[in-house]
């Protein structure tokens, strides 16, 4: 099994690395981090080609649903966010 630090050095840029290691000091045990901890102007010079997708879950049909968050330029100019409802 590879180690969270293994798989760091593992990314093929460090700009995958600063928010990787970002992400891992705001997992609280074995729980990924909330919409709530991730402050995305800690990492100012990563926003341009950041995209935030929040996830919902729901008793009802279908249980998970996507919302779109922090839009990037570089991303949002690529692609048409359609919402799937």
């Amino acid at each position: 099994m590879t180690t969270p630090d293994e798989f760091a050095a593992r990314l093929p840029w460090p700009e995958f690395r600063t928010l990787y290691g970002y992400w891992r000091e705001r997992c609280n045990r074995d729980r990924l981090p909330g919409r709530a901890d991730i402050d995305p102007t800690a990492f100012p010079a990563l926003l341009p080609g950041l995209y935030l997708v929040d996830v919902t879950r729901s008793d009802a049909a279908p249980p998970l649903g996507f919302r779109s968050g922090w839009p990037a330029r570089r991303i949002s100019r690529s692609i048409r966010w359609r919402s799937p409802a």
